[in-house]
This record gives C-alpha cells, sequence and structure tokens, in this order.
C-alpha cells in the first residue's frame, strides 16, 4: 500500500489552515507569544500548536476559545462556516471542555444564515452531520433558485 501524496499534501494544508485561522482571533499577551511561537518554529501540526497553546494559556485559552465560538456566524458558504466552526469546536474538545453532542449541534445551526437557518430548523437534525447535511442541502437549493428564475408564460 503506497503513501498518497495528495492526500498527504491535503492533510497539511488543513493542519496550516487551522493553526492560521486560530491565530487570526488572537489578541494581547496570547498574540505576541503566538508572533514569537510560530517564528521559532514555522509550520507547526495542529495537535502540537493546541497542546502548546493549552499548557502556556489554560484558564485564558478556555475562555478565549469559548467566546469565539459563540460569536462564530456564517459569513459566506455552509463550507466555509463549517470549516471554522469544526475548527473551533476541535479547541475546544482537545482543551478538555464537555460539550454534549446537542450543544454543539444547536451551535452550529444557530450560526447559520436566516435562509438556512430557518430551513435546517424545520427538521431534527439529530446529529452534526445531519445538521451540516441538511445545511449543504438548503444551500445548494438557494443557490439553484438564483440561477434558475422562474419564468411566466405570457398568454
Amino acid at each position: 500500500m503506497g503513501y498518497n501524496t495528495r492526500q498527504g499534501k491535503q492533510h497539511q494544508l488543513n493542519e496550516h489552515y487551522k493553526v492560521s485561522f486560530a491565530s487570526v482571533h488572537f489578541d494581547g499577551q496570547v498574540e505576541f507569544w503566538y508572533g514569537t511561537y510560530i517564528k521559532g518554529r514555522g509550520r507547526v501540526s495542529w495537535l502540537n500548536f493546541v497542546r502548546d497553546l493549552h499548557a502556556r494559556f489554560s484558564s485564558l485559552f478556555r475562555e478565549s476559545v469559548i467566546g469565539e465560538f459563540h460569536k462564530l456566524r456564517q459569513t459566506t458558504t455552509v463550507e466555509q462556516y463549517y470549516n471554522d466552526f469544526e475548527t473551533l469546536r476541535s479547541i475546544l474538545v482537545s482543551g478538555g471542555s464537555k460539550f454534549e453532542e446537542g450543544y454543539f449541534i444547536q451551535s452550529f445551526i444557530s450560526g447559520l444564515k436566516d435562509e438556512i437557518r430557518l430551513e435546517v430548523e424545520k427538521f431534527d437534525a439529530g446529529d452534526l452531520s445531519r445538521a451540516i447535511f441538511l445545511a449543504r442541502k438548503h444551500e445548494a437549493r438557494l443557490n439553484n433558485a438564483w440561477y434558475h428564475p422562474i419564468t411566466i408564460a405570457r398568454t
């Protein structure tokens, strides 16, 4: 069984994206620490980054990430929102937060754009995967509606 270089590169991009995304939300003491941290290391794995960040700022870190998680809203696509959501969620979980699955489902749904959220809320998502599926489905339907306007035949 060979190593798939394409998958390996994609994994590295995702790891780097997560670290970069998280760093955008830093300020004050954490921002200064990050500048020094990344300069000395270059690219770091997500797991190592979270471990080091947590070790340095465990109490401040938890409060800050929870705050960012609560403020997270969809501003572009469902896919981008999900990536951002999952990045912050993984920080919370790896940092030892004990949130239930239902909390994450409700947080994901409540951060969606209104026109998508209202449609997703009509269904029982049951789990996060189903909520994401429903959000993608309704986003695709909305995108299709914009490209295929209804025409009315004149008689």
